[in-house]
Order: C-alpha cells, then sequence, then structure tokens
C-alpha cells in the first residue's frame, strides 16, 4: 500500500497592516457609539489610544476660542499635562492646532518648543517619545490627541497613521456628541420658549408673568441667576419684580432703582443690551450688588431692555458662570425669548389695567353708595355735634386705609378741635391747634401734601409724621366752620388712588357743610319760633309745650315742680318817662339776668309784656322762694343805662305755685302762681309770695 505523502502545516495568512487597523478602528468605533456621557467618551478615547499604541501616558484638549481646553487624560499624563489652558501656537499641543499637521518627539526633554513645566515633569518622569495628532471635525481642527512614551522612541509612519485613524474617530465621536448636545439645548431651548408662549396664553397676572419669566430665562440660558425689573417711564423708576429662585429674594441689597442708576438702570436709559463680562471689577454694578452676584455664583452678566412697541416695560438680568457670547446661538434665542417676554408682560399689563379700571369703578360706584347714604343720614341729623359724628362714621368706610379727623373751629374763632375721629388718629395728643397751623384754613381751600418729608406741611400734624395729608375746609354758608382731616400712613398710595381720595374727601366736606347749613338754618327757624326775639328767653308758646312736658315728667317719677311768675314793677312808668326804647333795654337786661342766674334745667320765658315764668323741675315752693329772693337783690344792683343816661335798676315781684301741692295741671298751676303774683303786687310790690291753693 502506497504511502501518502507528508501534510505541509500551513502558517496562519498573517493581516496585513491595514486590515489591522480597521479593525482596531472598527472596535474603537463600536465602543465610543456605546457611550453617551462626554466626559466618559473622552476618557475612552485617551485610554484606548494608551492601549493600541503601547505607549504610557495620553492625553486629548479640545479648542475653545483662542485657547486649547485640558478635556481628559491618563492618570499618568497629569504632571505632563498640568495646565488646564494653553494658548493656540503655544507648545507642542498648541503648534499640533495652530498649524494642522501632527508632530513627533524622539525625545522631549531636548525640544525647546515644550512647555517648560510640563519639560521637568517629563525629565522627573522619564518620558522621551511624543506624538501629537490633530482632531478635525469639517476640515476644523477642534482638538490634538497626545501621546507620550518613556522610550526615546520615533514614531513610525504605521503608528502615526493609526494615531491620526484614531484621532479621526474620536473627531467625530466628538462631533456627534456636539451635535447631540446642541440638539438637547435646542429642546431646552424651545421647550423654555413653548413654556413661555404656553403663560402668555393662560396667565394674566403680572406677578406670575414676571416670575414664569424669569425662570424660563435661567432654564433657556442655563444660568444661575435671573432677575427682571418693572419699568415706570413717568418715574423714571425700576423695581425689582420676580427672581428666578425665590430664595434669591432674601439678601439682594436694593429693590428699586432709578434709571441711569447701576447696570439695570443704565439699560432703561439706553435701552440697549449690556454684557458685562466681569462682575466685580465693573463699577456699573453697584448698591453691594456684585458682592451678592458672587455669593450666588455668578461671574458676569447681562442686561436686556424689555420693549414693546417701542414702550419700555422692564429690564431683564442674566447672572452667569461665564460670559455669554453675543454671537453665538443661545444668544440669538435670548433676544427671541425676551421679544416674546415683552409680548407676554404687555398683556399682562393690560389685564392689570383692566382690572384695576374695573375695581375702581366698582370702588366709586360703592362710594357713591355710601355718600348717598351719609347724606340721607346727615339730613335726619339735629345737632352738628350729631352730624360730626355721622361723618366720622362713614369716613370708617369711606377712608378705611386712612386716619383723620372733623375739625370745628370754637366759637372764639382762636381754636380749632377736633370733635370726630377714625382709623386711629391720636386726638388726645394733637385733637387742639390754633386756625393759622393749618394752611387749608389760612388759603381757604383744600391742601394736599403728597411726602410730608419734601411737602409744605401743616403745624398740626401728628407725630410721628404721616406719609401723606389732606386737610380741606369746612365752611357753611360762607361762615368757615373747620376742616376735614386725612393721613395716610406707611406705604404712599399710588398718585392715581390719592387724587380719588381727595376727590372723595372734597365731596364729604362739602355734604357736611351743607348739613351743618341746613341745622343752621334749621336752628334758626326754630328758634325764631320758640324764643322772644326782645329778651332771647323762650316765648310763650314753647313754655306751655315745656311746662306741659315737665309736669308730666314730675308726675311719672314723684318729683317736685314749680311755677314762677314773675312781673316788672311800675314798667309802665318806664316806658311813660324813659320812651319804649328805653323800656326795651330793661328788657332786654332782665331777660340776660334770669338766663344767668338759673340752672341748666330750668326753663326761662317771657310770658307777655313785662311779665316772665320760670319753670324749675325738682324744687319745692321754698327752694323757688329762696332762689328768687336771690334774684331780686341781684335785680336790685342792675345797673340799666340808654342813651348815655342812667334808668336805675328795676325790681319784680313774683307769685310761686309747686306741683303737686297747688295744682296738677297746667292751667291750675299757672293760675295759682297768678293769683300769688296779684298778692304780691297788692301788698307793697318788690316780694315774692307762694299761693295758698293746695
Amino acid at each position: 500500500m502506497a504511502r501518502s505523502a507528508p501534510r505541509t502545516l500551513r502558517r496562519p495568512r498573517q493581516k496585513p497592516p491595514e486590515e489591522r487597523r480597521l479593525e482596531v478602528l472598527y472596535e474603537v468605533s463600536r465602543r465610543l457609539t456605546a457611550v453617551h456621557e462626554t466626559d466618559e467618551m473622552l476618557a475612552l478615547i485617551v485610554n484606548e489610544a494608551a492601549r493600541l499604541l503601547g505607549v504610557e501616558a495620553t492625553g486629548l484638549r479640545l479648542v475653545e476660542g483662542d485657547e486649547l481646553v485640558l478635556r481628559a487624560r491618563t492618570d499618568s499624563a497629569a504632571a505632563l499635562m498640568s495646565r488646564a489652558r494653553l494658548k493656540v501656537g503655544e507648545s507642542l499641543s498648541g503648534l499640533v492646532v495652530k498649524r494642522g499637521e501632527h508632530i513627533v518627539v524622539e525625545d522631549l526633554v531636548r525640544d525647546t518648543r515644550y512647555d517648560a513645566a510640563h519639560k521637568r515633569a517629563a525629565t522627573a518622569l522619564g518620558f522621551h517619545g511624543f506624538l501629537a495628532v490633530p482632531l478635525r471635525a469639517n476640515a476644523t481642527v477642534i482638538g490634538v490627541l497626545n501621546l507620550y512614551s518613556k522610550q526615546r522612541r520615533r514614531f513610525g509612519e504605521d503608528e502615526v497613521r493609526l494615531a491620526a485613524a484614531l484621532a479621526d474617530q474620536a473627531s467625530l465621536a466628538i462631533e456627534k456628541d456636539r451635535l447631540l448636545r446642541d440638539a438637547r439645548d435646542r429642546a431646552a431651548h424651545l421647550l423654555a420658549l413653548a413654556r413661555l408662549n404656553q403663560l402668555v396664553s393662560s396667565s394674566l397676572d403680572t406677578d406670575d408673568v414676571l416670575t414664569a419669566i424669569a425662570r424660563a430665562a435661567a432654564d433657556l440660558m442655563a444660568v444661575p441667576v435671573v432677575l427682571v425689573w418693572s419699568a415706570d417711564e413717568g418715574r423714571r423708576l425700576l423695581t425689582l419684580r420676580a427672581f428666578s429662585d425665590a430664595r434669591l429674594a432674601a439678601d439682594f441689597p436694593s429693590s428699586a432703582i432709578t434709571f441711569d442708576d447701576a447696570s439695570a438702570g443704565w439699560v432703561a436709559t439706553h435701552r440697549r443690551t449690556l454684557d458685562i463680562p466681569e462682575i466685580a471689577a465693573d463699577r456699573r454694578i453697584r448698591h453691594g450688588a456684585a458682592a451678592w452676584a458672587q455669593a450666588h455664583g455668578a461671574t458676569a452678566a447681562t442686561f436686556l431692555p424689555i420693549v414693546f412697541q417701542d414702550t419700555l416695560l422692564g429690564v431683564v438680568g442674566l447672572g452667569a458662570t461665564a460670559p455669554l457670547d453675543p454671537a453665538s446661538e443661545a444668544r440669538e434665542l435670548l433676544d427671541g425669548f425676551v421679544a416674546q417676554a415683552a409680548i407676554a408682560i404687555r398683556n399682562a399689563n393690560l389685564y392689570a389695567q383692566v382690572r384695576s379700571a374695573n375695581e375702581r369703578l366698582e370702588r366709586r360706584t360703592r362710594d357713591l353708595d355710601t355718600l348717598t347714604h351719609m347724606g340721607e343720614v346727615l339730613q335726619a341729623c339735629l345737632t352738628e355735634d350729631e352730624a360730626y359724628v355721622v361723618v366720622a362714621r362713614f369716613a370708617e368706610q369711606l377712608f378705611a386705609e386712612e386716619s383723620g379727623a372733623v375739625f370745628v373751629t370754637s366759637a372764639s374763632r382762636n381754636l380749632v378741635e377736633a370733635r370726630a375721629t377714625w382709623g386711629g388718629f391720636p386726638s388726645a395728643e394733637w385733637g387742639l391747634f390754633k386756625p393759622e397751623d393749618c394752611w387749608a384754613l389760612r388759603r381757604g381751600r383744600a391742601h394736599a401734601v403728597d411726602d410730608t418729608g419734601n411737602g409744605v406741611r401743616c403745624e398740626h400734624l401728628p407725630r410721628p409724621l404721616p406719609v401723606t395729608t389732606l386737610c380741606v375746609p369746612l365752611a357753611a354758608q360762607g361762615e368757615s366752620l373747620g376742616v376735614l382731616y386725612l393721613a395716610t400712613t406707611g406705604t404712599a398710595p399710588p398718585s392715581e388712588v390719592w387724587e380719588g381720595k381727595q376727590q372723595l374727601a372734597q365731596t364729604v366736606a362739602e355734604q357736611l357743610g351743607l348739613a351743618v347749613a341746613n341745622l343752621k338754618l334749621r336752628e334758626k327757624l326754630r328758634s325764631q319760633s320758640i324764643r322772644d326775639p326782645l329778651t332771647g328767653l323762650f316765648n310763650r308758646r314753647y313754655m306751655e309745650e315745656t311746662l306741659e312736658r315737665e309736669l308730666r315728667r314730675a308726675e311719672r317719677n314723684h318729683r317736685p315742680l314749680s311755677i314762677v311768675m314773675l312781673d316788672l314793677d311800675r314798667f309802665k312808668g318806664f316806658n311813660d318817662t324813659f320812651g319804649h326804647d328805653t323800656g326795651d333795654v330793661v328788657l332786654s337786661e332782665f331777660g340776660r339776668l334770669l338766663r344767668s342766674s338759673v340752672r341748666g334745667a330750668d326753663v326761662v320765658c317771657r310770658y307777655g309784656g313785662e311779665e316772665f315764668v320760670l319753670i324749675l323741675p325738682d324744687a319745692t315752693a321754698e327752694d323757688s322762694l329762696r332762689r328768687m329772693e336771690e334774684l331780686r337783690l341781684a335785680t336790685a344792683k342792675l345797673y340799666v343805662k340808654h342813651r348815655e343816661q342812667s334808668i336805675g335798676a328795676p325790681s319784680f315781684s313774683g307769685g310761686i305755685a309747686a306741683f303737686p301741692t297747688h295744682g296738677d295741671k297746667v292751667e291750675d298751676l299757672l293760675r295759682a302762681a297768678d293769683t300769688a303774683l296779684y298778692r304780691a303786687k297788692t301788698t307793697g310790690r318788690s316780694r315774692l309770695v307762694i299761693s295758698e291753693g293746695g
């Protein structure tokens, strides 16, 4: 049997370098695809580079502006790449980016281009060989990949191509990651804009809108601090209304600034965006805001005006950890965001204006109803004091946020006294002043002070001073009665509200003046109907009505009551001797003496001619006799003079009757007193007699 030829063992086929490189790159690409975090992806790149090229250290820098920023390195490269930032063109890494081509160095220790600090580290650690290849995306160098070897090694062409291929893979992964991050950022931006757009449609409360704008701006730009000021162009004032985080408001140094003041005020005045790259070094950051911003993590700032149809609505300020690039896409989004925010604020402001107008209309309607009711009650008042109290009660409703008082001028015209107060007015300390202390009384017109710290204020204002005050003169039929006083403490009301209060106070003062005028006229007419014009005493009609009422009261309370009827002695002789004018003077002086000699409860009347009747409640006949004797003696000392001629003192006779001893009816008591008077006349005059009836 023939023996077969021995079989030749085949050696495995050696893969060409290009094929092996492709397989390695495919594996690296597959592993990079599975990584989703940027830092993790960059760490994978440097570790794979070290493994594939058999080096002891690797690192990667990316371009940011004109600098190379360290983004990843192996632990062994920490000293070799200790500087976090290099300028483009600086050291070996910077030259690779500047030239756009790789660099191979056999011995770093001898290379003069290498950074001195890094060279010392390489010498100490024993590193010599170096390879750096650029990272490219769309023909633009975006970074550099560095490889360090402890051998005096000159990397070959295959190794350079492998490193370049790995750099290309890394560039693709980095660019893909950048695009994904840009897409996520854009999605976040669009979401923030969508939220703001939703707010425009759903919320019309200004504070809610401003707060939502601040929060949305913080999300949109990924900044730690956003503030929103509302603008008042009339007062040239910015008021801080919203923060991106409510906790930021706790220690913010200033809530209001004027136009031209600080950075936000500058933006309000010039209506231009203001970028501040370094907060700590910019003098436009004032009032302690720089320290506040840094305490909350902001080192740079951007301020933008919020403008709608040439109307400045406010200013938004962003505090960032780095300056915002004016040419960036994010900045373009921010500008669009602010434009949309202006629409939201404008809508909210319009709604607030309409709501405020409706509230003012409702308040005005309520005030008119209250004024109408007050007018009706005033017309039913019987005395001035009652009218003042009524006004004070209604003023508590009309001026619920203010304190005030009704001041009335005394009969002597030298003092003004508080007769009714409301809202906690300190009448005990400040309820009395001189007329010259009030500008309204001196000028005869309303005097309003919008700011008592600067305005011409009245001297009668209480201390501590209120914020705003109003004094309105009270007048009736051309006669000055006093002043209606109104004051605001705490925070000054808005100008339109304060103007409305002034108009309302003017109306109240007019109604009170009209009511007092009516009361004075009513009192005058009543006085004319019940008083004797010559003596000022009550007339016979009033006496009869009062006597009937007092008699019933005495009967009900089981109390005494006396009636005294007086008659001037020989009065006809006065008239015949001196004339009727002189007789009138005697009657007038005697009437004055009677008024000054009786108690407040007593009633003195002119009964007719020279006869007078006194009603003395709670007085017995004996009490009345004693008092009338005192009156008779006082009359004897009465000095009457007319036309420079002395007439002499008159005298009178009187009769006294008492309830119930001398009668329990009006006519019985009057008859008994008249009978007693007749006895006094017939027994010698100038004497008093108690009725013998009963």
